[in-house]
C-alpha cells in the first residue's frame, strides 16, 4: 500500500514513513556491539520513543517546566530496571516554525585560504531546506551553488529522522575571493538557511583567513 501525504498544498512523502521510524526498539547500534561483544543482542540495542509534548500539557494536565524522564527496560522473564533518569524542560512553544540545524564543514576555524574556497556543510529543515544564504561580516555574499547533495555521514548520524532529509542534507559553494575583492585577513562567515515557509535559522558561523598575497608571492617566485 501506499500513500501520498499533502499539508497545505505540500508534499511531504516522508510522514508515511513516520509510524515505522518511531515508538520502537532493536535498532543497529554498531557502537554498543563493540563495546560488549560478548552481550547477545547488543547490535540491535537502539530504540527510539518520541514523546508529544503538547498533548501531556494539553490533555493529559502535565504542566510545563522541569520534569524527569525515566527509561526503563524489561526482558522477555519480566525483569525490569531503570535504566536513565532524565531532566527535561516542557514548555509550549508559540512560534510555529521549525528551526533548521546544521554545520559549516569547510572552510575549517581559522584556515587560511585563497582564490576560490570551497564553502561547504550540511543543513536539515523538518519543513525544508529551500536555499541557504552565505554571509560574510556582516554583509551577503550569495546563495550556495548547490543543496540537498548526497549525504550519507549525516544519515549514519542522525537515525531517527527520515532519509528523506538526512540522505541528501549537504549543500556547497565555490567562493572566489578573489572575483569578491575579499581582503586578506580574519573574515567571518556565517550561514543561514530559509524554509518552505520562509522560517530562518542561522545554523553556523566560522572564523577564517583570506592570504591571496602569500599566493600571489608564491606563484610569482615559482615562475622566476
Amino acid at each position: 500500500i501506499e500513500y501520498d501525504t499533502w499539508v497545505d498544498s505540500f508534499y511531504y512523502p516522508w510522514l508515511e514513513h513516520l509510524a515505522e521510524l518511531m515508538n520502537t526498539y532493536g535498532l543497529p547500534r554498531m557502537d554498543i556491539l563493540n563495546l560488549f561483544p560478548d552481550v547477545p543482542n547488543s547490535k540491535d540495542a537502539g530504540f527510539i520513543f518520541a514523546l508529544d509534548i503538547s498533548d501531556l500539557i494539553v490533555r493529559r494536565g502535565y504542566r510545563q517546566g522541569l520534569h524527569m524522564i525515566t527509561i526503563r527496560a524489561g526482558d522477555w522473564e519480566n525483569n525490569v530496571a531503570d535504566i536513565a533518569r532524565i531532566p527535561v524542560i516542557f514548555d509550549c512553544n508559540d512560534d510555529r516554525d521549525r528551526p533548521s540545524f546544521g554545520e559549516i564543514y569547510t572552510p575549517t576555524p581559522m584556515e587560511r585560504v585563497a582564490g576560490t574556497v570551497d564553502v561547504t556543510g550540511w543543513a536539515i529543515d523538518l519543513d525544508w531546506v529551500e536555499q541557504v544564504e552565505i554571509w560574510m561580516d556582516g554583509e551577503f555574499v550569495a546563495d550556495a551553488d548547490e543543496i540537498h547533495l548526497p549525504s550519507p555521514e549525516i544519515d549514519e548520524i542522525y537515525l531517527w529522522l527520515p532519509n528523506y532529509f538526512t540522505l541528501n542534507a549537504r549543500w556547497s559553494y565555490a567562493m572566489d575571493t578573489v572575483g569578491l575583492n575579499v581582503t586578506d585577513g580574519e573574515h567571518v562567515m556565517v550561514v543561514w538557511t530559509e524554509d518552505h515557509w520562509g522560517g530562518r535559522t542561522m545554523i553556523g558561523e566560522r572564523v577564517f583567513v583570506v592570504d591571496n598575497l602569500a599566493k600571489n608571492a608564491n606563484v610569482k617566485a615559482t615562475v622566476n
